[in-house]
Order: structure tokens, then sequence, then C-alpha cells
């Protein structure tokens, strides 16, 4: 079974489907099983862990203790694990901000405005400090169970075309960026 342990606005859609899925036609493939406990979960570990020929996309961003047994369980069946990040933390935050705000994930075609200034600054850095302890969560598995790490910036990326008009500023987050460059460096993820 192959992993992609990843982070939310880091590519992980485009390159699981062309570096996993398109590579392997025939396995079992879950984008991100729907749920972390009860039936859902239980048909979707045994498929994983019965199916040597398959793989998942799965997210650190644990909603509690059962999330994360759930995971780990999952990690320790496989064969590779391939951690998918990013090293530029700021466009992350923001753009995960925005895929908050208009629930668009992917390409989105219809025009919008984007007024920055109306952002909640505690809500956006919420998100960036959830992006921020999800990445040490991974750095925590990535000690346990190394494997290859991808970055967005150093693979070609076809680039969003999401039609967004954006007016005002992004409230500062300046604080958070710094803890995650000071992560970065510290990082065996990007070191």
């Amino acid at each position: 079974m192959i992993v992609l342990l990843t982070l939310p606005r880091t590519g992980s859609e485009s390159y699981y489907n062309e570096h996993i899925v398109t590579p392997n036609p025939g396995w079992v493939h879950l984008h991100e099983p729907p749920s972390w406990i009860g039936p859902q979960f239980e048909q979707a570990y045994k498929l994983l862990t019965t199916r040597p020929k398959s793989s998942v996309k799965i997210f650190p961003i644990f909603e509690n203790g059962d999330h994360r047994k759930s995971l780990m369980s999952i990690i320790e069946h496989a064969d590779e694990v391939i951690y998918n990040f990013r090293e530029d933390f700021q466009p992350q935050c923001k753009s995960y901000m925005i895929s908050n705000i208009t629930q668009h994930w992917g390409n989105n075609k219809t025009e919008q405005v984007i007024d920055l200034d109306s952002i909640d600054e505690q809500v956006y850095r919420q998100k960036s400090m959830e992006l921020l302890l999800a990445f040490l969560d991974a750095e925590l598995i990535y000690e346990q169970f190394p494997g290859k790490v991808v970055l967005l910036e150093s693979r070609e990326q076809k680039p969003y075309n999401n039609p967004y008009i954006y007016k005002g500023n992004w409230p500062n987050i300046d604080d958070i960026l710094y803890k995650f460059e000071w992560l970065k460096s510290r990082s065996k993820l990007f070191n």
C-alpha cells in the first residue's frame, strides 16, 4: 500500500492522480477516507490493509484520538509513505483561507470578489495554526515512518485558474510564518 500524507493546498490531488493513481490502474485508490470511525472507516481500513495494491491520500489533521489512532494504523501497514508539502507557507495559508471562505478546493470557474479586509483575523490565524500543527504532526509521523518527500515547489505544477479578484489587505500572521520558518529550518522533512 502507498500512503500519501499531505496538507491542504500542496497540489496533493494532482500529485496523487498523476503519480499514484494513473500509473497503477486496477488498484484500490481512496482519496481521503470518508470517516475515521465507524462502519465506513472499517470498510476503508479492510480494503487498504488486505489489498496490497492500494493507495490512500490522508491529512494529518487530527480531529480526535480515534482519528490519530486510525491514521497511524493505516501508515503502519504501508509499504511506501510519501510526504507532500510546500516550502512557502504564506501562500499555503492564504489559499487555505480562501478555499474555506469560497468552499472551492479545486479549479473554480466562477468569478468572485474577495474582500480581504472582511476576513476575520482570528479565523485566519486559527486556520494558519491548524496547518502549522498538522505540519508538526507530520514531522512526528516522519520520524517514525520515514519516506519520500515531494515538495510543491520542486515539481511542475499546473496553476489553478481561480478567477478571484482581491480587494484590501490580508491580516498579519508574521508570527505564525516565523514559527513555520523556525520549524522548517530544524525539520527532517525539509533537510
